[in-house]
């Protein structure tokens, strides 16, 4: 039961700036033909969101390009790998997969799961990222439409390639009740207000219509108004942490309590 209360491993934002993806020097495999292949090198600081999209996946396009054999594939994972991400796959091998007998295609996925699990510290990821989507994903208020309908699906993608744990995967219908639940109230209860069924209405279709509703809070300033509100917190907030750390910087220290045989 602990793994449902831990928080989401990615959320709504990504945790890396997509510039990073071309930016970032990427490893490159080459054989004896020649063929080259580039993989996204990954030390676990981007969250394990970045392996399961981008760095594994490119493993895994390497493997058939290279022609590598099996237990060869196995070894070249580690050369894309640094940090402690890289620890936990070292672990995974040696508690797990410590034969060469073992490193065949077929334990790959059973080898990734594990990999996953021991950098994760949980058993269940894969509840813990649906919990998430369940009950907490939102659309941040000044992401387009047409971005947050991209990344909600590229979440859900991701979601699936974790390790499975008790909770079966959501139907079509549950991702899209989720989806629509991302949006504000106010948004929600003017698409029902005009006698939509959410049963009978695809994912596209809510999107065009959140779209004109995000469209016309930023005609009439209401997200203008919103990002003032939320600097004025926020320098409001900078004010009375500024404000409490002069208080202790000023405040006077209590005097030193002096020992037998201390100077005053």
């Amino acid at each position: 039961m602990a793994d449902f209360d831990r928080r989401p491993f990615w959320t709504s934002q990504k945790q890396w700036d997509p510039l990073l993806e071309t930016s970032i020097r990427k490893h490159r495999f080459e054989n004896s033909r020649k063929v080259r292949s580039e993989v996204i090198p990954d030390d676990g600081t981007n969250r394990i969101e970045f392996f399961i999209g981008l760095t594994y996946p490119q493993f895994l396009q390497a493997y058939k390009e290279q022609s590598w054999t099996e237990v060869e594939g196995w070894s070249q994972l580690a050369k894309v790998l640094n940090g402690t991400l890289k620890t936990a796959w070292e672990e995974t091998l040696e508690a797990d997969f410590s034969e060469d007998a073992d490193r065949i295609d077929t334990n790959w996925d059973s080898a990734i799961d594990k990999l996953i699990i021991r950098f994760l510290n949980c058993k269940k990821p894969c509840d813990v990222q649906w919990r998430y989507h369940e009950q907490g994903y939102a659309k941040n208020p000044f992401d387009s439409t047409d971005h947050h309908f991209r990344r909600f699906k590229e979440s859900i993608r991701h979601t699936r390639r974790l390790p499975q744990g008790v909770k079966p995967d959501p139907s079509d219908e549950e991702i899209k009740e989720w989806y629509f639940r991302t949006y504000c109230k106010k948004h929600r209860f003017a698409f029902l207000a005009m006698g939509k069924d959410l049963d009978t209405t695809s994912m596209e279709d809510i999107t065009e219509f959140m779209r004109l509703k995000h469209e016309s809070d930023l005609n009439d300033g209401t997200l203008h108004r919103l990002s003032e509100e939320r600097k004025t917190r926020s320098n409001g907030s900078r004010s009375r942490r500024y404000e409490a750390a002069s208080t202790r910087c000023s405040s006077p220290q209590p005097p030193q309590r002096q020992t037998w045989g201390q100077e005053p």
